[in-house]
């Protein structure tokens, strides 16, 4: 038996028929052709669908400014704080970054954050929080801080929870007072 990987030809194990084989996957769908060869010259195909996420690393630290996103640094219009030991940034820094799309409605203060199969929604000031329909409570509701730099709010909302919600892992280093969160965790 011979396979061919994407026109490539494999070798394989004469006795099993295994083999293997290392790829470079492109972000998003890839989508490889796996083609077996008999030695009378049948062959048959197979299509392998994988869906890669490159990972995206974001450190923060209370107080700071300075953010880091995969090793490129970027300035936040609010620094995280801490309040009732709940760590508090702005909503649309972590949720964009991680590719979701954040949904705002004025009159019932509703944020709704979207990315693939979650679905968050928070409100200002509640402390009742729904992920794909699961109530949570939340021991710090989101908020609005008011920025006289930029004439206008920023919504926070609690970090852990949205994050790990999303899909992240967040670490904590309580010296450093440095929260790195892991997207997706894996």
């Amino acid at each position: 038996i011979s396979v061919k990987v994407k026109d490539t030809l494999v070798t394989t194990d004469e006795q099993t028929g295994e083999f293997k084989i290392s790829y470079t996957l492109d972000e998003g769908t890839n989508d490889i052709l796996v083609t077996a060869i008999d030695k009378a010259g049948n062959e048959t195909s197979k299509k392998i669908t994988i869906l890669y996420k490159r990972r995206t690393i974001i450190r923060l630290q209370i107080g700071n400014l300075m953010a880091v996103i995969n090793d490129k640094t970027v300035i936040l219009e609010l620094a995280p704080f801490i309040e009732s030991g709940r760590t508090l940034v702005p909503l649309r820094f972590v949720a964009e970054t991680f590719g979701a799309n954040v949904g705002w409605e004025e009159k019932e203060q509703k944020i709704t954050i979207t990315l693939e199969d979650k679905n968050i929604i928070l409100w200002v000031g509640k402390k009742e929080a729904l992920v794909n329909d699961e109530r949570y409570y939340l021991e710090v509701p989101p908020k609005v801080i008011e920025i006289p730099e930029i004439g206008g709010g920023r919504t926070v909302v609690p970090l852990r929870f949205v994050s790990e919600a999303l899909g992240a892992q967040v670490d904590w280093d309580p010296d450093l007072q440095i929260i790195t969160i892991t997207y997706p965790k894996y």
